[in-house]
């Protein structure tokens, strides 16, 4: 006849001990309104943002079509359309990919967030020499090598938006009355 095995019940913790464990791991409850407050990029994000969805859907655009081309998700655009749920910290090759899909100027986005200079042309340049140095590896498998190449045609249209830029201002300060 086998042994028969009695299991024992772990006793259960007393009020005391049910206390200090609240005590030591408090519930985090959010309640309704609870939100924290958007930043202030944030905020400029989602302005800005809401003026370009109602531009091109002024032009007959449906929001199907500004994700698809913007290449957000449907859910990421309306997300960036509410100021809470906007990314904090968005990734400028983010808003390059978005600028370049729907056909918009870089410079716009990164004034109306406040970046007045968000990337340096020194910071550009060695962008630029990194990546052509990259793509030169012949370890790079087909995809990582696309990767690359797409990324350095975004850092060369960075830079040569920057050299329009810095033109038209030398321009103007050249001849104040152009316009």
């Amino acid at each position: 006849m086998k042994p028969v095995e009695v299991r024992r019940r772990r006793p259960t913790p007393s009020t005391f001990e049910q206390r200090k464990a609240a005590r030591a791991y408090p519930k985090r409850v959010v309640h309704a309104g609870d939100t924290p407050e958007p930043t202030p990029t944030q905020q400029r994000l989602a302005k800005w943002w809401q003026g370009v969805v109602e531009a091109k859907e002024a032009e007959g655009w449906s929001r199907s079509r500004i994700s698809e081309k913007s290449g957000l998700s449907r859910k990421d655009l309306y997300r960036w359309l509410n100021p809470a749920e906007a990314p904090k910290n968005p990734k400028v090759e983010t808003l390059q990919r978005i600028c370049d899909g729907l056909g918009l100027q870089y410079a716009d986005v990164s004034e109306a967030l406040g970046w007045t200079n968000p990337v340096s042309m020194g910071d550009l340049e060695g962008k630029i020499k990194r990546a052509r140095l990259i793509l030169k590896s012949k370890s790079l498998s087909d995809q990582e090598r696309e990767k690359f190449r797409a990324m350095l045609a975004g850092y060369e249209r960075a830079y040569e938006g920057m050299l329009d830029q810095l033109i038209e201002e030398f321009e103007r300060d050249i001849d104040p009355t152009r316009e």
